[in-house]
Order: C-alpha cells, then structure tokens, then sequence
C-alpha cells in the first residue's frame, strides 16, 4: 500500500484490529495518511487500545451524545440519570427503534400488516439518532454524522 503512494486508508475492522492498524501507521512511517474507520471503531476503546496513534482518525456515526440537538440533550439526561452512564449508539437506536414501533402501533393498531405499512410510511421522524425514513424498499435513510479522533476523544467533524 505504502508503494502505492495511497493518501487514504479505509478500515473496514473492528475495534482491536483498527487500533492495532493505527498503532502499526508510526512504526512503518505512515502517519501522513488520513485514516477512516466504519461505526464499529466508534467506541472508547479504539482510543484506549490505541493510543495517540488514533489521533486524527475519522468514523462515521448515527449517534453522538455530545450532540447539542435538544432531543439528544433529553435522551442522555434521562440514559444517565437511569443507567449511570452515558448511552452508546446501540442504545440510541434502540431508543429510536421502540419509538417508531410504538408510533406505528398507535396509528395502525394490533394488525401486523399494518403496523408494517404504518412503519414504511414513516417520514422524518425525530429520532436521536436524526431524522428517520422509511424509503419504498423498505431500507431506512438517516443522518450521519462525522467524527474525528482529536485529543484523545471523538469528536463533531470540525468542532
């Protein structure tokens, strides 16, 4: 790769395989390349197995607690207040997933046909996780949000 003269890496890993990747980038002398990881690299742990060899590292993410939108702010006051710590973004989507079900069965009621179409006619929904649609196929269009490892935390691209 370092012969290819590549100017990006793409970690397509989970967490102990990225920070050992990262951790490997100084010792090869590749530290001028921007790094990228899917959603499963955004965790503490790629910082802490890592190190400041995660410094600058990117992933993307549905959820990010430090989001100044109000309904984040709710969510992670009332996840703290119960649990005692700060939610990941398996429990945001969690969240976001029984409300939609319930937003559904409340217009559709009891019949699963139509608690499914109720569900595939969703549009902008709310969610924490951003605004959630249902599109024709039924696959699901939201928001993302970048992150970069800075100072040793995940940060909002360019905050």
């Amino acid at each position: 790769l370092r012969s290819a003269e590549s100017d990006f890496l793409c970690l397509g890993s989970l967490v102990n395989d990225a920070a050992q990747i990262c951790s490997a980038r100084p010792k090869l002398g590749w530290n001028d390349i921007t790094v990228m990881g899917s959603i499963a690299i955004y965790t503490p742990e790629l910082i802490a197995l890592g190190g400041d060899a995660t410094e600058g590292v990117y992933t993307l993410t549905f959820f990010y607690p430090k989001n100044p939108r109000p309904a984040v702010r709710q969510f992670v006051k009332s996840y703290e207040s119960a649990y005692h710590q700060m939610p990941t973004w398996f429990a945001a989507i969690a969240y976001d997933a029984v409300n939609l079900l319930v937003k559904a069965v409340r217009k559709a009621g009891p019949d699963r046909t139509a608690i499914r179409d109720a569900l595939a006619g969703i549009r902008d929904f709310p969610g924490v996780t951003g605004n959630i649609t249902f599109k024709e196929d039924g696959s699901v269009r939201r928001e993302h949000l970048l992150l970069q490892v800075k100072n040793g935390e995940f940060v909002l691209y360019g905050h």
